[in-house]
């Protein structure tokens, strides 16, 4: 499979001589069950090696890698100017995901301190076994349940009675206030899924779910509501006011 999406035959080369090399086949495979296109899985397998190479460069073993040693990973990639991933350091949580249906790597150990580190294990047992979501989607609702746990139940002791409509309101519009408006929606989205959860597992009222606000979001709602005077005298100054076009 590999050899169909590679070509040269340095870069086979480098890929079947590099640490993964005997797990490549596996995540290329995984990837197109999954229907990624061809360009996508050869970046992804590019990000397999670039790890696996880090690994060993390091003395670290592909069976001890976590989520930590993957931010170790990212931070060695850096970042570009306006902030985003380099490409060695883009798609590493799903790499390890598939790492992990392999048995290469082990499922890490969460240790429940608090009633709130219980709840959130269980939140997660829940999205994987009960409602099957897959990783990266589990990752979104657990950050979003994660904050709201933090903040609504503070301290102890851990009370349901402590998730009225006002602390719900609150939060979903603190966060969406520091979201772009195309992702705004997005902490009333994961609340509602933890609540309904709170429901089903912890007697919540299930009326409280109505609390989560709707939240605007319009298709175009990243674009600018209007031009400023400066912006539209730049326009007309780019136009041929000798053409008719």
């Amino acid at each position: 499979m590999i050899e169909t999406l590679f070509k040269q035959r340095s870069t086979l080369t480098r890929l079947k001589s590099g640490p993964l090399a005997q797990h490549l086949p596996s995540i290329v495979e995984a990837l197109h069950q999954e229907q990624y296109p061809p360009e996508t899985i050869r970046r992804y397998v590019r990000v397999a090696d670039g790890l696996g190479r880090w690994l060993s460069e390091h003395g670290l073993s592909l069976a001890s890698t976590d989520e930590a040693i993957l931010a170790r990973y990212r931070a060695c990639t850096g970042r570009r100017q306006k902030g985003e991933l380099r490409a060695a350091g883009r798609g590493l949580a799903k790499i390890l995901r598939l790492l992990r249906e392999q048995h290469a790597v082990g499922e890490p150990i969460r240790v429940a301190n608090t009633e709130g580190d219980a709840l959130l294990a269980t939140f997660d047992s829940h999205l994987r076994h009960v409602a099957g979501l897959m990783p990266g989607t589990r990752c979104w609702y657990l950050r979003y349940a994660t904050s709201f746990v933090k903040e609504v139940f503070g301290r102890p002791p851990f009370d349901i009675a402590k998730v009225t409509p006002e602390a719900i309101t609150d939060f979903v519009r603190a966060r969406a206030a520091t979201l772009k408006p195309s992702a705004c929606a997005a902490p009333a989205t994961g609340i509602r899924v933890f609540l309904r959860f709170l429901v089903a597992q912890h007697g919540l009222p299930c009326g409280v779910i109505g609390a989560v606000p709707t939240i605007r979001q319009w298709k175009l709602a990243s674009l600018p509501k209007h031009l400023s005077v400066d912006e539209v005298d730049r326009t007309l100054a780019t136009c041929d006011e000798e053409s008719p076009v």
